[in-house]
């Protein structure tokens, strides 16, 4: 088991959840990628039955999450996912904030929700993640993440399907 494996068990272990692991290689997804990847993710949530979907922003910098907000996006048809209420995209730092700005895909949040109360916590379970963390400037620093939630006020998501009620 590598360690980011370890990280993601560590994290799911710390917040009760089960994960699924489809165990793409980082930088493997493509288009071509979609033919085996939407039946995976339409698997997972047959079984799960989610109501709300958090999936990263469809046009953030890394290739991946663009083809990963593809395949969970295609799952969320009212009609075979009527479990599904509403689906929120989400910003990644070193991700969002590098992509195009353009304007059919910028990222403008309009649901916030308040994490005051469990700032802390995120920022201990970010220090999981040490694969993912690293010391300021880079932009997935603890630093930079209490910058943007300074900034945001609150965690922010973007609702893109359904009514919601934020």
């Amino acid at each position: 088991m590598d360690s980011r494996d370890l990280e993601i068990k560590e994290i799911a272990e710390k917040l009760q959840s089960k994960v699924y692991q489809l165990d793409y290689p980082t930088m493997s997804l493509s288009s071509e990628s979609l033919i085996k990847l939407v039946p995976q993710v339409s698997n997972v949530f047959q079984e799960f039955q989610p109501e709300i979907i958090y999936v990263l922003n469809r046009s953030d910098a890394h290739s991946d999450h663009r083809i990963v907000f593809d395949a969970v996006f295609s799952c969320t048809k009212s009609f075979r996912y009527p479990f599904i209420r509403e689906v929120l995209m989400y910003e990644c730092l070193s991700e969002t904030e590098f992509a195009p700005a353009l304007h059919e895909k910028v990222f403008l949040p309009n649901c916030f929700v308040d994490i005051s109360d469990t700032m802390e916590e995120k920022i201990d379970l970010m220090k999981i993640y040490k694969s993912e963390l690293g010391p300021h400037p880079f932009p997935r620093s603890e630093r930079n993440i209490r910058a943007l939630a300074t900034f945001r006020e609150r965690l922010v998501v973007l609702n893109t399907q359904r009514p919601f009620n934020c």
